[in-house]
């Protein structure tokens, strides 16, 4: 789970990092990467739709798998970022847990 401290919840935030930030693209997201002065801590937030998939249930079920795959990875993220993960496919779900934590260390780091 996502520790509360780097969980990007501001609106304000996202958007700047959406529209200034770097983007990588997966089959089954977008990675965006906004780089933060030093002493601040990787802040991530995971945006799913509802074209993603209808069912709310679903959606976090993405959300959560997303979160968790971040939380093992900060300890890795070398230097501070704000990061927001748009995903744009529900196969997210159907996805090795060990790959999708390779392809989000790699578009962060790309």
């Amino acid at each position: 789970m996502l520790r509360p401290q780097h969980r990007l919840r501001a609106s304000a935030e996202i958007l700047e990092t959406l529209r200034h930030g770097t983007r990588f693209r997966l089959p089954y997201c977008d990675i965006y990467t906004y780089p933060l002065p030093s002493g601040e801590l990787v802040r991530v937030a995971c945006i799913v739709g509802k074209r993603v998939h209808a069912s709310s249930v679903v959606r976090h079920a993405i959300q959560r798998r997303l979160r968790a795959a971040c939380s093992a990875l900060i300890p890795m993220i070398n230097g501070p970022y704000r990061i927001v993960i748009v995903v744009s496919n529900g196969v997210v779900l159907d996805v090795d847990f060990q790959q999708l934590m390779s392809d989000i260390y790699y578009g962060i780091h790309y």
